[in-house]
């Protein structure tokens, strides 16, 4: 008995786990086809649209709840224009959860893209035209440098003339720092904010009344600036 007991046991396991396989497929196939029946989006949402993003995402779930690809779902959600960073994840037993890291832009770049503060430039379509920004133009490569000066232009200078409205390096070199007045200032290439604090110190002691009627001031001269006034229109004579 107990041999015949010892050559059957090894029959019996294998009959149980051939069970247990059987049992495991159905519950297998029927978790693989489990749907995803809501999807939540969470961000701030000041320029992506959520129905947007919530299109794109149901775009990308054509499998069931352990087979989406949350990777795929990860890169649509980013590729939208205003989205800078995007996680997701499965919940249990039929949710997805998505959430966005907005972009966040300081300046605009050559008229054609948007800057953020490390100088990552983005192109958005919608409204990116009315928000309030300044104007950073240079060339090629020199983000981050025309948006580090920008900074320091603009801790010495204050609100003299309203601000700065744009920063410009030119392909040669230099800076031209055009106030929100319409006065311009130019400075020659290694020259920085100890070129515009003299100059602020002067502008507020002796012209700051008159800034509005300056057209430039060229700050390339060792001992001083030169100032170029406004060009006052004539009035027609009568006759």
């Amino acid at each position: 008995m107990n041999l015949a007991a010892s050559r059957a046991r090894p029959l019996l396991i294998a009959l149980l786990l051939l069970a247990l396989a059987g049992a495991a497929l159905p519950i297998a196939q029927r978790l693989n086809g489990q749907a995803v029946n809501s999807v939540r989006v969470a961000g701030k949402f000041k320029h992506v649209s959520r129905g947007a993003l919530e299109q794109v995402v149901a775009d990308q779930i054509t499998k069931g709840f352990f087979e989406v690809d949350v990777e795929a779902v990860r890169i649509a959600s980013r590729a939208l224009p205003w989205v800078r960073e995007a996680s997701v994840r499965r919940v249990w037993p039929d949710s997805l959860h998505v959430a966005i890291v907005e972009r966040e832009p300081v300046a605009r770049w050559n008229d054609e893209a948007l800057m953020e503060l490390d100088g990552t430039l983005f192109q958005p379509h919608g409204k990116a035209s009315e928000l309030d920004l300044p104007k950073l133009f240079g060339p090629a490569e020199s983000e981050r440098e025309v948006l580090s000066a920008h900074g320091r232009f603009r801790s010495v200078l204050g609100p003299l003339g309203g601000g700065i409205e744009s920063l410009r390096l030119p392909a040669r070199g230099g800076w031209r720092v055009m106030l929100a007045n319409g006065t311009t200032l130019v400075l020659a290439q290694g020259q920085d904010a100890a070129t515009l604090q003299r100059f602020a110190n002067a502008a507020v002691k002796e012209i700051a009344e008159h800034l509005d009627q300056i057209e430039q001031v060229d700050l390339r001269y060792a001992g001083g600036f030169a100032v170029r006034l406004k060009q006052v229109p004539e009035k027609a004579s009568g006759g």
